[in-house]
């Protein structure tokens, strides 16, 4: 039987990931009329807060709607994690958090079960690097061919899974929890190996320490001099103007750098410069820490 008179039929779609007769049918319909199409933008706020409800505190609410992008069904996602005490990162992380509740990574994961597995080896390699990307870039660390590497780029767009940038040659995820679930995806020694591979790249191009940092800190091995190099160049280029972040840094160049005898003057100037860096980023009681085990293991002679 057909649809009564003055039927409404709402039908709910993402365009990259529907049949294409589906799509075909919805561009007829609009074109005689019958149909409206309405994209959907992402929550505001303020509509945000509302869904969430009075109960949930501020500054947690703001860290939700931040990490959602306005997605309901992630933010309504992050919000029961939360409540189960699961831990939030609450600043933007140098690299990829390992979290991601339970019912997101489900959604996303089914996505990611539908490409072909050139194209899911090209979306981790992606997000091992960063959003926005350069599929270049990545092709390089997986070793694809040009052409496989336009191939798997267009499959990607299809699926919705990344986006086009204002630049030709930079593409972003659709969101950041996109990103995360495609770092989850991979192994943990595909990561590792992703990581070291990304900085010798990084490092043959040049790029400055602030761009390999967050590579090394990833898949450096402890005893690597030059690794624990790099992470105190990129800790020094922030001390002035991101005190915390230079912090982070030369707290990694420390876990990197072996604790032998002859190291000792090295770490030892590494933690002098973390307890400035500290001090200026207002984490006084850190900086003093900090300083109470420079004097601890500082030798006995002035100097």
């Amino acid at each position: 039987r057909g649809l009564a008179d003055r039927s409404l039929l709402l039908l709910a779609s993402r365009p990259g990931q529907s049949e294409p007769r589906l799509n075909a049918a919805f561009g007829e319909a609009e074109l005689h009329g019958h149909a409206r199409r309405i994209k959907l933008a992402p929550l505001s706020a303020a509509d945000a807060r509302e869904l969430l409800g009075s109960d949930v505190d501020p500054a947690l609410a703001e860290t939700l709607y931040r990490e959602s992008g306005g997605i309901p069904l992630y933010l309504e996602q992050l919000a029961v994690a939360a409540r189960r005490g699961t831990t939030m990162p609450v600043e933007k992380p140098a690299l990829l958090e390992p979290w991601l509740p339970e019912a997101v990574s489900a959604a996303i994961t089914s996505e990611l079960d539908g490409l072909s597995p050139s194209a899911r080896t090209l979306l981790q390699a992606a997000a091992v690097l960063g959003d926005p990307f350069e599929p270049d870039f990545a092709a390089e660390m997986t070793e694809t061919a040009e052409q496989d590497e336009l191939s798997d780029l267009d499959e990607l767009l299809e699926r919705d899974l990344i986006r086009v940038t204002d630049s030709p040659r930079r593409f972003r995820f659709r969101h950041p929890i996109v990103r995360r679930a495609g770092d989850e995806a991979a192994g943990a020694g595909w990561r590792l190996q992703s990581h070291e591979r990304a900085a010798a790249i990084l490092e043959m191009r040049g790029a400055p320490a602030m761009a390999c940092a967050p590579h090394i800190e990833r898949s450096a091995r402890v005893g690597d001099a030059a690794a624990a190099a790099v992470l105190v160049e990129a800790g020094q280029a922030l001390a002035s103007r991101a005190p915390a972040s230079a912090a982070h840094w030369f707290e990694a160049a420390l876990r990197v750098t072996s604790e032998r005898e002859e190291n000792l003057e090295l770490r030892l100037g590494v933690m002098v410069q973390r307890a400035v860096v500290l001090v200026f980023a207002g984490r006084l009681e850190q900086s003093r820490e900090e300083l109470r085990q420079v004097l601890k293991l500082a030798p006995p002679e002035p100097s």
